[in-house]
């Protein structure tokens, strides 16, 4: 669904069984995505680029952000690392702002159809549903780490339309859990102090494993222990009984 920035509503309704699990959306599968949306005409820009042609060309936009930051590279660059005329480059994804819109879409995509709808039977359960939607937001961000971290890291220098994106893109974790615990409150069996500000205490929680990925790394702390115990500091916050999933 467009949004009038030209970016993906993120607040649909919840509750429909993903198509797809988070793990899926390798750079591959991403890249595959991308391109089929492009030779649909969804972002404007012209086919002619393959996946594996795409995947170098994202992979050097993760590379020179970590290098140099977004602002600062030409398309000329990007082109010359994934071996390709600026020119065909440019035509493809419509320059560096429609580069950059078509990586968004994908984060946006996915955020909905992973974290946007759980199993049915788990929608329908406030508790499971939270302990659900961090492991999910969790496993997603282990796929997806280099464009969660290329989109907090590069949003404030984003054009106008791209930055309200991303925008949207951040705070659309902060509307599910909203959500998911409105429903818990509404079912008494969610509890937490200050409701309104407990979502945005639970996000630097989730955001902290992807962009710090490399220091639990070096303390041999895995995805599923850190899901783990990031679920029993919330659970117990929110006054979810002992033992929730």
């Amino acid at each position: 669904m467009d949004s009038a920035n030209g970016g993906v509503v993120l607040t649909q309704p919840i509750g429909e069984k993903a198509a797809v699990e988070a793990s899926d959306y390798t750079m591959s599968y991403v890249c595959r995505a991308m391109v089929e949306r492009n030779r649909d005409g969804e972002d404007g820009a012209q086919p002619g680029l393959s996946p594996e042609t795409l995947e170098r060309v994202v992979a050097a936009v993760f590379r020179k952000s970590r290098e140099s930051g977004f602002a600062t590279v030409r398309l000329e660059e990007l082109a010359r690392e994934a071996n390709l005329s600026a020119t065909l480059l440019d035509k493809a994804v419509g320059g560096k702002c429609g580069l950059m819109t078509m990586m968004l879409h994908e984060v946006a995509e996915a955020i909905v159809a992973v974290l946007g709808r759980p199993p049915e039977a788990i929608g329908r359960d406030p508790v499971a549903h939270l302990g659900w939607f961090m492991t999910t937001h969790l496993a997603l961000s282990e796929a997806m780490g280099d464009w969660f971290v290329f989109i907090f890291m590069e949003a404030r220098s984003l054009p106008a339309p791209q930055r309200a994106m991303a925008v949207e893109i951040e705070e659309a974790t902060d509307i599910y859990l909203a959500e998911i615990l409105d429903a818990g409150r509404a079912a008494g069996c969610l509890r937490p102090d200050d409701p309104e500000l407990m979502p945005l205490l639970i996000k630097p929680l989730l955001r902290d494993w992807y962009l710090k990925r490399a220091k639990y790394h070096r303390r041999g702390i895995t995805p599923d222990r850190y899901a783990r115990e990031v679920k029993r500091m919330v659970m117990a916050a929110c006054g979810a009984a002992s033992g929730a999933p």
